[in-house]
């Protein structure tokens, strides 16, 4: 039995032993062989029991006992049929394209996973770029994987890196809660590109898709996808009820007294927060408020009034009779709008009509964007973790990390 047998066993690297070890006060230095003596090709995986040439090589691995770890072995040349010119061999343990084991770079990339990359790159020793290449690596391979996915339900979003400037589009697949397409732009080509890449056999199986009111969006799945039924996002929809209610809450307090935009200061909140989620003390408050101004008790009734026709989704109806007195509530909604003489409400009126079959659509599908409003938060959390991401591949790519 060798010397080295107890610490080869211990190190663990498959079809490898250590046949030296060096231990210094704050690293480990392992020289390890090939416990057979074949070389394997790197391009088509063809053994040889010839070498061409070779060369030491050393990499680093897991720590242990509170140390940084070196592995130093030999790199090979290869004579191939499948290459006219020499080639590496494989190194089964060392991660491909980089000075480091393959067990290392997983270790990397689960931690890079929930921690900035700084931190990963500083408890392990290394570089901040070596160990954001060794992430970035690993995102690759598995986003390829992603892009296989054949969808049947599926919402697209926005989302702005910086606002006013850039976009990015991202499509998920409802039924697996999972993003299967992230493009650098929010114009219908965006969307148009994903579709064609699919194909006509896995685009004819989308039958649902979730959008904001955002027309090129709505172009391509009209172009790509006419079997589609497309409903409009119930948080976009209310969004523009919101701001119908602030644009009335902004004008009465400009045409107020200084006592009148005393009373209005802070209101916001109160406006535009669903009526169901305010403490008693805030309705209190909302009641006294709306009691004093006229314009803002009629915005604030009408936005109230328009969620209600959403709780539709929870009564004991089926799909098309739900879809019908949806419909009826709107065109009574409509003419209540009409009567407030709301300068705001009538523009989100013309919109919404226009937009009728798709926001009413939610009341046979019961889909929301909600997936994707969740992943804005985690694309926040994503880019203050990293302080910020320079390199823009690599951000898409976490963003398809963190959407599984």
């Amino acid at each position: 039995m060798s010397e080295y047998t107890l610490i080869t066993q211990m190190v663990d690297l498959p079809g490898y032993q250590v046949v030296k070890a060096v231990v210094k006060s704050e690293s480990i230095d392992l020289w390890v062989e090939p416990e057979e003596r074949f070389y394997t090709c790197g391009y088509c995986g063809q053994r040889h029991f010839a070498l061409h040439s070779k060369w030491e090589v050393t990499i680093r691995d897991l720590p242990a006992f509170g140390k940084k770890v070196y592995l130093h072995l030999s790199q090979w040349r290869v004579e191939c049929s499948c290459r006219q010119k020499p080639v590496k061999a494989e190194l089964g343990i060392v991660a491909e394209g980089h000075r480091v084991s393959k067990r290392l770079a997983r270790q990397v990339h689960q931690d890079c996973r929930h921690t900035a990359v700084k931190h990963v790159a500083e408890y392990y020793g290394l570089g901040w770029e070596q160990v954001k290449r060794i992430d970035k690596d690993e995102l690759e391979r598995q986003v390829e994987r992603f892009k296989e996915v054949s969808p049947t339900k599926i919402a697209i979003d926005e989302y702005a890196l910086s606002r006013g400037h850039k976009y990015l589009t991202i499509i998920t697949e409802l039924e697996l809660r999972q993003v299967i397409e992230v493009a650098k732009t929010r114009q219908s080509s965006a969307v148009s590109e994903y579709l064609r890449r699919l194909g006509k056999r896995k685009r004819a199986r989308i039958r649902d898709a979730v959008i904001d009111m955002w027309s090129p969006y709505e172009k391509a799945l009209r172009r790509y996808c006419p079997q589609a039924r497309i409903t409009y996002d119930r948080f976009h929809v209310v969004r523009e009820l919101n701001r119908a209610v602030d644009e009335v809450r902004r004008e009465e307090q400009q045409r107020h007294s200084k006592e009148g935009k005393r009373l209005l200061k802070g209101s916001r909140f109160l406006l535009l927060k669903g009526e169901e989620r305010l403490s008693p003390a805030s309705r209190a408050q909302l009641s006294e408020l709306l009691s004093l101004n006229e314009n803002l008790f009629k915005a604030y009734l009408l936005k109230e009034e328009f969620r209600q026709l959403y709780r539709l989704r929870d009564e004991n109806l089926s799909d098309e009779q739900r879809y019908r007195e949806g419909f009826r509530r709107f065109i009574r909604w409509a003419e209540k709008v009409k009567e407030s003489g709301l300068e705001s409400f009538r523009r989100v009126l013309k919109t919404f009509t226009r937009r009728l079959w798709g926001i009413l659509n939610f009341l046979r599908t019961g889909l929301t964007n909600g997936l994707s409003e969740g992943l804005n938060n985690a694309i926040a959390t994503l880019k203050k973790m990293a302080y910020g991401y320079r390199d823009e591949e690599y951000f898409i790519l976490k963003i398809y990390q963190r959407a599984r």
